[in-house]
């Protein structure tokens, strides 16, 4: 719960005027992805993750149809998404949107 303490005198205006703005910034934490289009960090990044998702289980399919309709190793299908989110989180964390 947000407590928000105003002390009397001549700075309590501006106190109040910053809690305001750092409850904004941390209430908006939405990423400009195209032009006019907001998006909220923690959607997008699940929109990401199931589209890599779906994306590694086509190519497991692709790559098993390619072997003969047998898979190259052991838990490959359940390497492929492991993998590639590990990717993607890495490439992230270091050049981020």
């Amino acid at each position: 719960m947000l407590q928000v303490h105003v002390a009397s005198g001549r700075g309590s205006s501006s106190l109040l005027q910053s809690t305001i703005k750092d409850l904004r910034q941390e209430v908006f934490l939405c990423r400009k992805i195209i032009g006019f289009l907001y998006i909220d960090t923690f959607l997008l990044s699940a929109l990401i993750g199931a589209f890599l998702y779906i994306a590694s289980q086509k190519l497991y399919q692709y790559m098993k149809n390619k072997n003969g309709g047998h898979a190259h190793f052991p838990f490959e299908k359940a390497v492929f998404p492991v993998v590639l989110l590990f990717a993607a989180s890495v490439i992230l964390t270091y050049y981020p949107l």
